[in-house]
């Protein structure tokens, strides 16, 4: 994780729909999504994982993604 990273306004955005549960108990995300999640700013956890059918995820924000979204919108303090 960047200890000093620099966000544009999109990938806080994104971070934002995560936080307010946008992004649960779906089967794929966007690719600004999974981008974060390689970045380590928003985790991704497995729901249920059932034979012949897609899995299906929940993201959240990481305490590292919670930590830039308070830095970058103070509301969310």
């Amino acid at each position: 994780m960047d200890k000093s990273a620099v966000l544009s306004d999109d990938e806080v955005h994104c971070l934002e729909m995560v936080f307010n549960g946008r992004f649960k108990n779906i089967a794929s995300a966007p690719n600004d999504v999974e981008a974060m999640v390689f970045k380590g700013y928003i985790s991704k956890k497995p729901l249920l994982l059932m034979p012949m059918m897609p899995t299906r995820y929940t993201y959240e924000l990481t305490v590292y993604g919670m930590i830039l979204l308070r830095e970058y919108r103070p509301q969310y303090n």
